[in-house]
């Protein structure tokens, strides 16, 4: 019967500690191929603060995270939870991602819980239709006295799927028009914009939306019967 007990109290404290034990949390998440994906990556510390979060992600064949002009992963820290000492260093080794979060005066990440960074995610254009298992995994915290915790491999699924909405359908409403040119040259020039998914107007899938697709863009809103051809004038998009 003690026996039995002590089982019992094992367990218990195993789903306890597992229930409120800190860590990364991720969504599952979709992605078209020749798709990019921004995904929210949260940190859930609730009992603790923490100085420093590595953690090492691998990814489906297929997936992977693009870098931007200057050569850096697109991967960008949460201001609400970085201070001005943080920093944000991601690379790759080995196939699978680094990422490491660290503050050069020892700062504790703001907060308890909430997004702690964005990455941007990419599937190739031929990547195979299907759900995959994604991981992070050998993650180490640093707490401000340099107690070290090492929380429980995460895994999250990729679904990679066949778009159903057409090239300049950047909305995603079903159909290509004014409104769909307006958003891509917004987003060409800067502006944030919400509902905007690029894989519909990225045609050379290179993460980049240039003149050329704008151009695209309008070609298909002047062709398809649900635009209102008479109604507005394309100008040519700023050089920037």
């Amino acid at each position: 019967m003690k026996t039995v007990k002590l089982l019992l109290s094992i367990v218990l404290l195993s789903l306890v500690s597992n229930t409120f034990a800190d860590n990364l949390v991720v969504e599952d998440f979709s992605i078209t191929p020749g798709g990019t994906k921004t995904i929210s990556i949260e940190l859930d510390n609730p009992d603790s603060q923490y100085i420093m979060v590595e953690f090492w992600m691998s990814l489906p064949d297929g997936v992977s995270i693009p870098m931007d002009e200057d050569g850096y992963y697109m991967a960008e820290g949460n201001s609400s939870r970085f201070t001005k000492t943080h920093s944000l260093e991601v690379s790759k080794q080995g196939g699978f991602y680094h990422f490491l979060i660290f503050s050069s005066r020892n700062a504790a990440i703001k907060g308890n819980s909430g997004e702690l960074i964005s990455v941007t995610i990419e599937a190739a254009p031929d990547a195979q239709v299907g759900t995959y298992t994604a991981k992070i995994f050998n993650q180490l915290y640093n707490d401000p006295n340099k107690n070290e915790v090492t929380p429980d491999d995460v895994i999250f699924n990729i679904t990679i799927g066949s778009s159903d909405y057409p090239m300049g359908d950047v909305d995603h409403n079903g159909y290509v028009n004014v409104t769909d040119v307006m958003m891509a040259v917004n987003y060409f020039i800067g502006q944030s914009v919400s509902g905007f998914y690029l894989e519909n107007a990225d045609f050379d899938k290179d993460s980049v939306i240039t003149v050329s697709e704008i151009m695209q863009i309008v070609n298909i809103a002047l062709q398809t019967n649900n635009a209102n051809t008479s109604s507005f004038v394309v100008r040519q998009p700023p050089t920037i």
